[in-house]
């Protein structure tokens, strides 16, 4: 419709969680479960409105409005009859969705691009935590435009071998020798700026290239540990960050992971570095793949210790060798006596149950002080040094005993 005070909105609806309960419940409950949110979605929008099922899990109104209050109570009552249970041959399903809305002719004038846009706002929705609607924004659209940049950049690193493979030294506080390396990877522009790595990083977990990224680290990680341990008389091992995506892929992927992993451990000790998010997600399949790790003698750390779901049940649960006290703790232990005391605790109770412990982001004396006089034994940071490239890195092992007492005076 042309006529200038004709006014609509695009709803992007997408149910929360559908793969799981595809998984969990099978295809079969999931069909069903769609045509039951089909007819409770068509009883909360008014006969002249138009619902379409779009792809999969999602579906697209075009519904008719006389004010943006109009759209907000619109939107909020298709949220109120999807968060409902529903049941299914037998099987009780909670539902929840997440709603993106682009205005007609506000944000456009084709419908094409009013439903892409409202697609836009659905994601937006959905990094807010779910069971949400977002409406779509300029600063909406610069967002997706930085991310879409970013992504088409992480294509090009990965054809070109753009990526780069730093070192950072992790030391025996006691001894003051470098035991290992973590491998920490880096991405620069054509000026030689680093791009952010969180951001990054999360790009590639959002669009799926974050596992070709772990197996090209690995390969490189590979190469790297042969030239370091040729180049020093004692063995040097390397920890290695792995996202949780991983645990999610497919047999194939997961095997050619693990196979990568034992070629690596041929060569020195190997510890993969998993966060807590890992143990949350998929905590069934999570336990199989440890326990494929630990046969294969690779070193399972919990890295980021503390700042997320922590629960002293995993250490027990799950083939746990180290945990890594986050640099947010080491940072104010001058400031906060609570914060000394956590870590005491962590010490204490890590090392009841033969578990090590390394200290990230030690920048100061008096955090190196605090930490070798509570038994903390491996730490890291840039009181030390910070991530270095190989070659670097070898150097470093030429002078790799480091004096401990004049770090910690």
């Amino acid at each position: 419709n042309n006529q200038h005070d004709t006014q609509l909105m695009a709803l992007f609806i997408d149910v929360d969680d559908f793969k799981n309960i595809n998984d969990s419940m099978g295809h079969h409950v999931g069909d069903e479960l769609l045509k039951s949110l089909s007819a409770a979605l068509k009883s909360a929008l008014q006969e002249e409105d138009i619902l379409a099922r779009y792809s999969g899990d999602e579906f697209v109104a075009i519904v008719n409005i006389d004010s943006e209050q109009d759209a907000i109570d619109s939107a909020i009552a298709v949220m109120k009859v999807m968060r409902q249970e529903y049941r299914i041959k037998d099987n009780l399903v909670l539902c929840t969705c997440s709603i993106g809305v682009a205005y007609y002719p506000e944000h456009s004038q084709t419908v094409d691009e009013l439903i892409n846009k409202a697609d836009m706002a659905m994601y937006a929705a959905k990094q807010s935590g779910k069971n949400a609607f977002a409406v779509y924004s300029e600063e909406l659209q610069r967002q997706a435009d930085i991310k879409a940049n970013i992504r088409l950049g992480l294509q090009k690193a990965l054809v070109g071998n753009d990526f780069q493979v730093f070192f950072q030294p992790i030391y025996n506080l006691k001894t003051g020798q470098i035991i290992k390396f973590e491998a920490l990877l880096r991405w620069f522009d054509e000026d030689g700026n680093p791009h952010d790595t969180e951001e990054y990083i999360k790009i590639a977990e959002e669009s799926g290239l974050i596992t070709e990224i772990d197996i090209f680290v690995l390969a490189e990680v590979e190469s790297a540990m042969q030239k370091i341990n040729q180049s020093h008389h004692q063995d040097i091992g390397v920890a290695v960050n792995v996202s949780p995506l991983i645990f999610h892929s497919q047999d194939s992927v997961i095997v050619g992971w693990l196979t990568q992993l034992e070629q690596l451990r041929r060569i020195c000790e190997v510890t993969v570095e998993i966060t807590e998010r890992t143990l949350i997600d998929n905590p069934q399949e999570t336990l199989h793949i440890l326990n494929q790790l630990h046969e294969r003698d690779i070193k399972v750390s919990i890295d980021d210790f503390g700042v997320g779901y922590s629960s002293l049940n995993y250490l027990t649960q799950y083939p746990i060798n180290q945990i890594k006290i986050d640099r947010s703790f080491t940072s104010q232990i001058a400031e906060e006596p609570k914060i000394k005391a956590l870590i005491k605790t962590i010490m204490r109770l890590a090392n009841d149950i033969d578990i090590e412990v390394v200290a990230e982001g030690i920048e100061s004396k008096q955090q190196l002080q605090f930490l070798t006089s509570n038994d903390c034994q491996i730490g890291q940071g840039y009181l030390f040094s910070q991530a270095v490239p190989l070659a670097d890195a070898i150097e470093l092992l030429k002078h790799s005993n480091i004096n401990v007492s004049d770090h910690s005076n």
